[in-house]
């Protein structure tokens, strides 16, 4: 018989199962604090001043493209990183021209985030500018220099989060991937087409990419707004080449190469596609509606009735305005060589956009039913595909939870590029590429090639932190 009395404070023996537990579930938390111990939270503000002096002597590597000149630029970035501790390859895809790559494992085969920058930018007339274009000058707050914007201050954040999570000795659950491509000014033959094609190990793993691109709307100083670019227009890039009789200048001729091509052009210039509106740039517009003045707001948020008010697409931002429709934008000519010799030939090259899911090749025809004149010839030098990443995905969400704990009433929707990216050739592949724009306040897309390129410090310490914090959690456990 069991007896009734016992000494206080003592029970009947705990089950071997429990204790087992107790035990495993005491291991797992020293384990996950040693882990924890071992991580070393980023020092922001150094990493902040190294990274300056680092996007200052990068901008001061001039790769203008064309013609490009990456190469030199490229080994910089991965000597960076090599003296980090991070191992970098420099992939020559040309003479001159090269990429950087490298790679922080992760312990699973969870799909790896890849960060996207390219190396080149487009040239700058040094005249037209305030400081030397090259100089990389840090003063007033700003860094300076082409390509400060689009895009080595982006290349530069991507390369201090691969930093800090090389300090923070993070255990990472996925792979992070830094890659800085060449010729993404240019339609990308010597950058991503030629990575995708000859460097395939590149993109091994990699599910997730964070590219340019994006679109912020910022009021009273704080994120209002993140749009991720998830599609953007496609690019078809043309050159027009009309022939005809040289000659002296004193006796004008109506048939001359540049005067046909310069009317080829005027009936291309003045012809207006229609307004095309898809899902895509729908919803990106419903969800810029609520941040819209009381004019704004409705039309917003049926963006198909409002464009059939031309008053209304006329008086609309620019940016906003060339979503709606294809654009032609005449951008080279070349006619002859001397003001009283009438040229055999006349060149005009034109960059245009399509509005996402169109067809290419039923706009080449409208071109050329436009000019009308079959001594013009019209040569695609790009053309581009239309593609779209989903924003139903685990990355989409963590970028979502991510601002919230950077700008708690921000809002993180669509947006939708009007140019492009070297994110169509990860789209096209299957990859999950958005763009974001980690800057609190950048130029609109219509400045971002300007004189007087600037990055202004401050912007530049909230991409890192902002960068980190997307990363880090969604790369690690």
């Amino acid at each position: 018989m069991q007896s009734r009395s016992r000494k206080r404070g003592v029970g009947p023996a705990a089950p071997r199962c429990i204790l087992s537990s107790l035990q495993a579930l005491a291991l797992y938390l020293i384990a996950a604090t040693a882990q924890l111990c071992a991580q070393e939270a980023p020092d922001f503000k150094d990493l902040l001043k190294e990274s300056v002096r680092t996007l200052s002597s990068y901008l001061q590597i001039d790769t203008s493209n064309p013609p490009g000149r990456e190469l030199r630029a490229a080994e910089y970035l991965a000597q960076v990183l090599r003296r980090e501790g991070v191992p970098a390859r420099v992939l020559k895809s040309a003479p001159g021209r090269g990429n950087v790559y490298a790679r922080l494992k992760g312990r699973s085969d969870q799909g790896g985030l890849m960060l996207l920058s390219h190396l080149d930018v487009v040239p700058a007339e040094a005249a037209s500018w305030t400081v030397p274009p090259f100089s990389g000058i840090n003063r007033g707050g700003y860094i300076w220099g082409r390509g400060a914007v689009d895009a080595k201050g982006l290349g530069i954040a991507h390369l201090a989060t691969m930093i800090a999570l090389k300090r923070a000795r993070i255990r990472l659950d996925r792979d992070v991937v830094f890659l800085a491509t060449a010729d993404e000014e240019s339609g990308g033959s010597d950058g991503m087409a030629w990575i995708v094609r000859r460097h395939p190990e590149v993109l091994a793993g990699v599910d997730f990419a964070l590219a340019e691109g994006g679109n912020n709307l910022v009021r009273d100083g704080h994120l209002a707004y993140v749009g991720v670019e998830h599609t953007q227009k496609i690019p078809v890039w043309l050159r027009l080449t009309c022939r005809g009789k040289s000659g002296h200048a004193s006796v004008p001729s109506r048939g001359s190469a540049p005067h046909r091509l310069i009317r080829a052009l005027e009936r291309l210039l003045g012809y207006q596609p229609p307004v095309q509106i898809n899902s895509a740039v729908s919803r990106y517009f419903r969800e810029l509606a609520p941040f819209q003045s009381d004019g704004l707001r409705e039309r917003y948020l049926d963006i198909k009735d409002a464009a059939r008010n031309p008053d209304f697409l006329r008086n609309m931002e620019a940016g906003h305005r060339a979503l709606l429709r294809t654009t032609i934008s005449v951008t080279v000519a070349r006619f002859g060589l001397k003001i009283n010799s009438i040229p055999g030939q006349a060149v005009a090259e034109l960059d245009c956009r399509l509005v996402p899911g169109s067809d290419p090749n039923e706009f080449l025809a409208t071109v050329s039913d436009v000019i009308g004149d079959p001594n013009v010839e019209i040569e695609p030098l790009l053309v581009g595909e239309s593609a779209a990443s989903s924003l139903d995905s685990t990355f989409f969400a963590a970028i979502r939870s991510a601002v919230s704990r950077v700008e708690r009433r921000a809002v993180v929707g669509p947006a939708v590029m009007p140019g492009f990216s070297d994110s169509r050739f990860l789209r096209e592949r299957g990859i999950v590429a958005y763009g974001l724009d980690p800057f609190l306040s950048a130029a609109p897309v219509s400045e971002t090639h300007a004189n007087d390129e600037k990055l202004a410090v401050q912007e530049l310490d909230f991409a890192i932190r902002f960068l980190w914090e997307i990363v880090s959690q969604f790369a690690s456990s």
